[in-house]
């Protein structure tokens, strides 16, 4: 991708595009998991779970209680 502005590498135009895009794809998510029956999502926490890394930050989050 490219901008006209004169900075050069990424700008905060570019920046600006790359977070809209991060942000649709996260609300898409949101509204799927929404959709989804208890047990659906009971499978789909035990697949996350099976990371490590995934794990850890479960942890984190039910630490916080930002459920």
């Amino acid at each position: 991708s490219n901008c006209e502005c004169p900075y050069e590498n990424y700008c905060k135009h570019m920046v600006a595009v790359v977070y809209d895009i991060q942000g649709a794809g996260e609300s898409a998510v949101k509204e799927k998991l929404k959709d989804l029956e208890k047990e659906e999502l009971l499978i789909l926490l035990n697949r996350l779970l099976q990371s490590s890394k995934n794990v850890q930050i479960v942890e984190k989050l039910l630490k916080k209680e930002k459920l």
